[in-house]
C-alpha cells in the first residue's frame, strides 16, 4: 500500500455501539474542510469489512490486519475518531488523536496528548444504564451530546495541528 507523505486516518461505525458515534454527516464535513485547506493531506479510513464509506475520503483500508492497522496509524499525522479501540492503539504508538466524545467520560478514557472534544450538552452517560450504547437515555432520537458537537468547532480546534505540519 502506497501512500503520500503525509496522511490523515479516521474511522467511522461500530455496529453495535452507535450512540457514541458523531454523526457521519458532521465527519464527512470536517473532512471536506481539510481538504479545502490542506489538499496534500490524504485521507485514509480504516474500518472492520463492513465499515460504511466516507465522503471525502481519498483511501479505504477495510478489513485489514490488526499488524496492517498500526502500520497505518503509527506513520498517521492525525486520527480522527470517536473514544475506542483504534484511538487507544494509534495513541500508544504515539500518534496524535482528535476524539470526540458525548456519552464516554473522556476524563476517564482520555489521553492528555490528544485534542480531546467533549459534548457540552449532556455527557457522559455512559454505563449509567444498560442500554447507553444502543439510544438516547434522554429518549431524543439523536444523541444530543454528539449533534451538539459542530464540525466547524472541531476544524477550529485541529487547525493549527494540520497547518504547522506542511
Amino acid at each position: 500500500m502506497e501512500f503520500r507523505k503525509k496522511y490523515i486516518t479516521t474511522n467511522y461505525g461500530i455496529d453495535m455501539v452507535r450512540i457514541k458515534l458523531w454523526p457521519k454527516e458532521y465527519l464527512e464535513q470536517l473532512l471536506a474542510m481539510i481538504k479545502f485547506h490542506r489538499p496534500d493531506i490524504e485521507i485514509v479510513q480504516l474500518g472492520g469489512s463492513n465499515a460504511p464509506k466516507l465522503n471525502n475520503v481519498d483511501k479505504y483500508l477495510f478489513g485489514k490486519s490488526f499488524e496492517f492497522a498500526k502500520y497505518v496509524l503509527k506513520n498517521s499525522m492525525l486520527h480522527i475518531d470517536c473514544e475506542g479501540g483504534l484511538v487507544h492503539l494509534a495513541s500508544q504508538l504515539g500518534t496524535k488523536c482528535v476524539v470526540v466524545a458525548g456519552p464516554t467520560p473522556i476524563w476517564y478514557y482520555g489521553y492528555k496528548r490528544n485534542i480531546n472534544i467533549v459534548a457540552t450538552k449532556c455527557k457522559d452517560c455512559a454505563g449509567v444504564v444498560p442500554y447507553w450504547y444502543e439510544r438516547c437515555m434522554k429518549g431524543y432520537e439523536h444523541p444530543i451530546c454528539m449533534y451538539s458537537i459542530k464540525p466547524q468547532y472541531v476544524f477550529d480546534r485541529i487547525k493549527k495541528e494540520i497547518m504547522q505540519q506542511e
